[in-house]
Order: structure tokens, then C-alpha cells, then sequence
């Protein structure tokens, strides 16, 4: 029985050491991740006040909180579209009648999820833009449905 007892604790003690970089890991990795995405609202920031140029851009819907490259102008009818490509961002100031369809989709790799939504739009040079919300389906769903009152 003092076997028995014993096997416990110590199973007890291993696991409560074990257990510990795991939630110090899961820490790190939130911090990381919200480091990152203050980081890159930051980049989508400058990239926007680099492309209008002292011109006033108003961002009724803006997507960059989320680490999405995408606002909107409702008043002037403007779409700032920015993905990450090549190392770098590219960018665009377009109309929003530029803007032609959209389509929600996912990427699985090895059990992980990615969702993006790809935006057509009216331009020769990049007519395809995709806009990658990472783990979360739920940003996918709220960016396609702004898209759609947009062009309503």
C-alpha cells in the first residue's frame, strides 16, 4: 500500500513539472502572436498614409486590428487593399466598384486551418488579392459580409 502511495505522488510531482513549460510555452506564444499583430497593424498604418499622400482616407471599415489588409472609404468609395507577398507589402488604393467578387476559403496543412478570402478586382497588374485571417474563420465570415454591404 505505502508502494502504491508513493507511485502517486511521484507520478503527482512529475506531472506538475511537466506541466509547467507547456503553460509557460502557451503564454509565450499569445504574447508573440499579439506582438505580431500590433506590429503589422502598425506596417498596414504607414503603407495606407504612404499610399493616399496627404490625401484624406477615411477607414469606416478597417480590418486592421484583425492584421487584415483591407479598409474601406464608404464615402468615397475607396478600398485600401494590402497583402504580404514576396517578403514585402504590396498595396493599392482602389474603387470600389473595382472591387468584382469575393470567395472565402481555407487551407489545411497538417491539421491546421488557414482561412483568407480572395478579392477579385478590375486590375491588370494584381487582379487577385488574398487576404489571410490566419486560425480565424469567424474574421473570413465578417470580412466577406462587409464586402458584400459594400457593394450593395
Amino acid at each position: 500500500m505505502t508502494l502504491l502511495w508513493i507511485l502517486l505522488i511521484v507520478t503527482f510531482i512529475f506531472s506538475a513539472i511537466f506541466m509547467l513549460p507547456t503553460r509557460w510555452y502557451t503564454g509565450m506564444a499569445g504574447w508573440l502572436q499579439k506582438s505580431g499583430a500590433q506590429h503589422h497593424q502598425h506596417q498596414l498604418e504607414q503603407e495606407l498614409t504612404r499610399q493616399t499622400q496627404g490625401r484624406p482616407f477615411e477607414q469606416d471599415k478597417s480590418f486592421f486590428k484583425d492584421g487584415v489588409g483591407l479598409a474601406l472609404d464608404l464615402t468615397q468609395r475607396l478600398a485600401f487593399v494590402a497583402v504580404r507577398e514576396e517578403g514585402g507589402l504590396k498595396s493599392a488604393i482602389l474603387p470600389i466598384a473595382a472591387l468584382r467578387t469575393h470567395a472565402v476559403g481555407e487551407r489545411r496543412d497538417n491539421g491546421f486551418y488557414d482561412y483568407y478570402v480572395d478579392l477579385t478586382v478590375d486590375d491588370t497588374t494584381h487582379p487577385v488579392w488574398r487576404l489571410v485571417c490566419g486560425e480565424n474563420p469567424d474574421l473570413a465570415a465578417k470580412i466577406a459580409i462587409a464586402l458584400d454591404d459594400v457593394k450593395a
